[in-house]
């Protein structure tokens, strides 16, 4: 079974459904919010499947972006994995607010210092392949517009309450 989204409902009918299906959520990286606040039957799915990143904060290509966010909230923001049981889950947008900081830095600066519009949605064009943090793999180009092209496997633990790689990153760019 294929769904994309947080259909809350959709969730609970089909983990209430056991082994029944294979569940596949298409972005991964929203289910963060699962490591302390799981969906409804989750105990009773069968197997949960999901692409998502596996960047934890203690990341060193996230240090910078963390030290900003942290000073600014007055708090340390900790990946899902490091949370103690109660602790606010600031992780799932810290992540992709760092990710999307650090893709605007790497456009802008190859648009060089006279930056408009048009200058940025030519870099974004000529950009090419390029790195991020938790994203190995990325692309963008002349038509090219969503830059993730990263995938990385993950299945539900139930067990642990959370995800855990099944593959390496795979560059499917």
């Amino acid at each position: 079974m294929f769904f994309i989204g947080e259909a809350a409902y959709a969730q609970e009918v089909l983990f209430g459904l056991g082994d029944e299906f294979t569940v596949l959520i298409l972005n991964g990286d929203s289910t963060n919010r699962w490591k302390t606040d799981p969906p409804m039957g989750i105990e009773g799915a069968g197997t949960l499947l999901t692409n998502r990143s596996f960047t934890s904060s203690t990341d060193s290509a996230m240090a910078d972006c963390l030290a900003i966010i942290e000073a600014g909230l007055g708090l340390e923001v900790r990946s899902v994995e490091l949370l103690e049981e109660g602790e606010a889950n600031y992780w799932a947008a810290t992540q992709a607010s760092c990710r999307l900081f650090e893709l605007f830095r790497q456009i802008a600066s190859a648009a060089g210092p006279d930056l408009t519009n048009e200058s940025f949605a030519m870099a974004a064009a000529d950009l090419g392949s390029f790195s991020i943090s938790g994203q190995p793999y990325n692309s963008l180009g002349p038509t090219k517009f969503d830059a993730r092209d990263t995938l990385s496997l993950a299945e539900w633990d139930h067990g642990a309450g959370f995800w855990r790689a099944v593959s390496e990153p795979v560059d499917v760019g």
